[in-house]
């Protein structure tokens, strides 16, 4: 899996996402400091079903409500959005593990691989 990616993202909406797609924009946005523990990703789509598990982390001084955005109906797309879901069909298959939110956006992920000699 190559996790750079040179070649311009087309710009999105949130509307334009499968159904799927726009679940996880919108969990991310409740979370909006965080992170998923697992993430189950089948034929590039996420798996957003009941009883999917996000950390949130409760700042003291700080914002802990939802994004400001996550009541909008539609938004294009920020570039790390666009990105996380081009790496999305490149994994497929699989489990993301322990994805970093912040400010209502994904940072960074894992993923398992298996080492062929």
């Amino acid at each position: 899996m190559n996790f750079s990616s040179s070649v311009p993202l087309p710009e999105l909406t949130v509307q334009s996402l499968s159904p799927e797609r726009r679940a996880l924009v919108r969990i991310f946005q409740r979370v909006r400091f965080g992170r998923i523990p697992a993430l189950p990703v089948r034929g590039g789509e996420p798996i957003c079903r009941a009883g999917l598990i996000a950390l949130r982390k409760v700042r003291v001084l700080g914002e802990n409500g939802p994004h400001r955005m996550a009541g909008s109906g539609d938004f294009v797309l920020r570039r790390e959005l666009r990105e996380f879901f081009a790496l999305l069909e490149e994994q497929r298959e699989g489990t993301l593990k322990d994805i970093e939110i912040r400010d209502g956006l994904p940072i960074t992920f894992e993923v398992e691989e298996q080492i062929n000699s």
